[in-house]
């Protein structure tokens, strides 16, 4: 094997010295470059954002106008508003709380 005259210790000082400022200036021009083209940017996920908010707006004024209503249905059935459902529930004793039996279970624990 022969020695290469061209690699000596100074050479790869230089070498190592001037790739560090090549990568420092490509790492500035990178943040410049991104400075300057952020300002206007706007990703997919914003776009859809917005109509996944009109959406939802719609979506709840429907619901809190269908809650809020009488309706017919037919054969006698009536859709009434959750308040007054709850509160007939409430009078018919459908909403109270269980209460202990007094029947004997007829089991003897140690």
């Amino acid at each position: 094997m022969e020695p290469n005259l061209r690699d000596t210790p100074l050479r790869r000082f230089n070498t190592f010295w001037w790739g560090l400022a090549l990568f420092v200036v490509f790492a500035l021009v990178a943040f410049i470059l991104r400075g300057i083209d952020s300002d206007e940017m706007s990703t997919a996920e914003t776009e859809r954002g917005k109509e996944r908010t009109a959406i939802l707006e719609k979506v709840t004024a429907e619901q809190l106008a269908e809650r809020d209503t009488y309706k017919e249905l037919g054969d006698g059935k009536v859709q009434v508003k959750p308040t007054q459902v709850f509160g007939l529930a409430k009078e018919m004793g459908l909403l109270e709380e269980p209460k202990a039996s007094e029947a004997k279970h007829n089991m003897k624990f140690k």
